[in-house]
């Protein structure tokens, strides 16, 4: 899920982890954004902030293994129906005797790929997750 935050400083990794009681808090893929003043802030008070946005991954319970941060970050994008369901559209899409259009075959393509490099970045996620975690 995409959250947004004030920061103090400005992150030196790209992956943090908050641990709340059984919920490990993973926080990543951090970009500066522009704050915008409210109506009751002076300019000057937002142009000093340090606004990001990121994307957060709950983790409750116990499973706080490698396997447990990649399998939480990829379900958060890609839950077990949306998995099989780019699945299932790969292997018609490599089926040439389909009857889906190259278009088609193409966006399905594309989703798998996209859905494969999400799963790379879980893990390189994951890895770093798991050293804060046992610092």
């Amino acid at each position: 899920m995409k959250v947004y935050m004030n920061l103090e400083s400005a992150p030196t990794s790209d992956v943090r982890v908050l641990l709340e009681g059984v919920i490990l808090r993973l926080f990543f893929d951090f970009e500066q954004q522009t704050p915008v003043a409210s109506e009751d802030e002076e300019t000057s008070e937002v142009e000093d902030s340090l606004y990001y946005s990121c994307e957060n991954v709950d983790i409750e319970g116990g499973d706080r293994s490698y396997g447990g941060i990649v399998s939480a970050i990829i379900s958060e994008k890609y839950p077990q129906s949306n998995m099989d369901a780019v699945r299932l559209n790969y292997d018609l899409a490599k089926d040439e005797s389909s009857s889906i259009t190259d278009e088609k075959r193409a966006e399905y393509i594309s989703e798998y790929n996209a859905m494969q490099e999400w799963r790379s970045h879980a893990k390189e996620i994951a890895s770093a997750a798991v050293l804060l975690v046992n610092s």
